[in-house]
């Protein structure tokens, strides 16, 4: 699915999409647009201010939500903490609940959260979580990735991840490779592995981008993979099986 479009895999097996995805020459294009309008424009702030606007409807539409419900910051952990902030701690519900898998930083923000009352009537949208001057270079970037995935179309998309995490467990399972989520599981499938950290630098050696979560090897294809990435891994992961968590021993 528009495999093309991402060069790194002319040289690469990349499947470490939720750390940060492949590169698009669209989202690079819109990179060099910015700096493009920064140079010969200076600082077209009207401009930008309708790419934020742009990138919210965009977003808001991908998820089904009206823009007013869609604050554009800099970080999952930046709009965590901005929502925190707004909460009443004052009274019998006071507590938060994290689990032992939220993204460090985010699960740091309620275990330093403090309510802090500044008297001020806070905006009637989203909007009230956006602080400061925008990340411009991200607008751009984000409008044109955004594009992709509406071109696209999540529902296709989901059926795609569907094909290839199914693929990721049919193959672990086939090798007696021991599965980390073996039950339900979003866009990405872990494998329990004994040396993580040396399986992920090997897997690199080999060309192959993956990268490890609690003692696992995470695995997140996305649109641009295929089913041919996914047996280039396994084939790597048999070269290096020592590293891996076996189910059983083979004979």
């Amino acid at each position: 699915m528009l495999r093309d479009r991402f060069p790194i895999f002319e040289a690469k097996t990349f499947l470490n999409s939720c750390s940060k995805g492949a590169l698009s020459l669209e989202v690079k294009a819109a990179y060099a647009e910015y700096l493009q309008d920064w140079e010969t424009l200076g600082s077209p702030w009207g401009s930008w201010v309708e790419k934020l606007e742009q990138t919210r409807e965009s977003f808001a539409r991908l998820v089904g939500a009206d823009p007013d419900e869609i604050a554009v910051t800099t970080s999952v952990s930046a709009a965590v903490s901005a929502l925190a902030s707004a909460l009443d701690f004052s009274g019998t519900r006071n507590r938060v609940l994290v689990s032992d898998f939220e993204f460090p930083t985010v699960a740091q923000v309620w275990h330093i959260m403090k309510l802090d009352s500044h008297g001020h009537e806070p905006a009637g949208s989203a909007r009230r979580f956006e602080s400061g001057t925008p990340a411009v270079p991200n607008l751009y970037a984000g409008l044109a990735g955004l594009d992709i995935v509406h071109a696209l179309g999540v529902e296709r998309i989901h059926a795609h991840l569907e094909t290839l995490t199914d693929a990721i467990k049919t193959g672990a399972r086939e090798r007696g490779y021991r599965l980390a989520t073996a039950g339900a599981h979003g866009a990405m499938v872990a494998l329990s592995a004994e040396r993580v950290e040396e399986l992920v630098a090997r897997l690199e050696h080999d060309d192959i981008i993956v990268s490890s979560r609690d003692g696992n090897l995470r695995v997140s294809p996305h649109f641009y993979n295929d089913p041919e990435d996914i047996e280039r891994l396994f084939g790597a992961l048999e070269t290096h099986e020592e590293l891996l968590k076996l189910e059983r021993a083979f004979a």
